[in-house]
């Protein structure tokens, strides 16, 4: 099992192998239904970088 240091974190709800090359988002929920960590990232970027001050 890998730790967490061996692990990269998305939006602290994904966890992925450190080693991983690349990642197929399906973005029409059709292999993995992830509608709902599409919009977790997304109001996370948003607010980091459009929140009124």
């Amino acid at each position: 099992m890998q730790t967490l240091k061996e692990q990269i974190s998305i939006a602290e709800r994904l966890w992925i192998p450190i080693d991983t090359q690349a990642i197929l988002w399906d973005i029409d929920g059709v292999l993995i239904d992830s509608l709902s960590l599409d919009l977790v990232v997304c109001n996370q970027l948003l607010q980091q970088h459009f929140r009124s001050e």
